[in-house]
């Protein structure tokens, strides 16, 4: 897949899946004044192309010394997509980590990855992270019964439920209503200091330098 930037601007890349992460993940950076790392996207967790990202042009005097890869678990199991991550990373040429929140270097670049969200949070994406990180959970005993009504009187059980508890949540809102995840995060819609976020924070601070 094309890779959407004009070229490598920074020396810590951080590969994500999906517009809605990459501007995630753009904000949370702002955030934590992490500014030594950049974003790029994938369109899909099997379209990860870490050799494509690499030959992307770079600024002058800019040489990428790190990459993360940071993806959901929407479709298989945990164990599932470390061992894309490391194939797609193999792939590349490079030496994959063994494990999430982990680095290892190949020549001058170090490479990671980690899953969204933690292996401790029920749930598998984005926005099961999103909906541990919300700075208002005011509506939080409001969305559990609105969906639990709605799953019993018209819908079954929900194909993405994630989706609709965090969305929910967003709507009980004055500040971040019909809001996208890019957009609720630069309004502050999540906090990027919660236990939810520390590992990823940690990690990303991590590599910063």
């Amino acid at each position: 897949m094309p890779i959407e930037k004009d070229s490598i601007k920074k020396p810590n890349l951080l590969y994500v899946e999906g517009k809605d992460a990459e501007l995630f993940f753009v904000y949370a950076l702002r955030s934590l004044g992490l500014n030594n790392i950049q974003v790029f996207s994938f369109a899909g967790n099997s379209k990860i192309d870490v050799a494509q990202l690499l030959r992307t042009p770079a600024s002058e005097g800019v040489e990428v010394k790190r990459l993360v890869i940071i993806r959901d678990v929407e479709v298989g199991t945990r164990e599932d997509a470390i061992k894309s991550i490391q194939s797609k990373l193999t792939d590349a040429g490079l030496k994959a980590p063994q494990s999430e929140f982990a680095l290892t270097r190949t020549d001058c670049i170090e490479v990671g990855f980690a899953l969204l969200p933690t292996k401790d949070i029920e749930g598998c994406t984005l926005e099961s992270l999103c909906v541990n990180m919300l700075s208002d959970k005011s509506a939080a005993e409001c969305v559990d019964s609105f969906l639990k009504c709605c799953n019993k009187k018209y819908c079954g059980v929900f194909k993405q439920e994630h989706k609709n508890r965090l969305y929910s949540h967003l709507s009980g809102t004055n500040s971040y209503k019909g809001m996208k995840i890019g957009e609720a995060a630069k309004a502050g819609a999540f906090d990027f200091e919660s236990e939810a976020f520390k590992p990823y924070k940690k990690f990303l601070t991590s590599i910063n330098s």
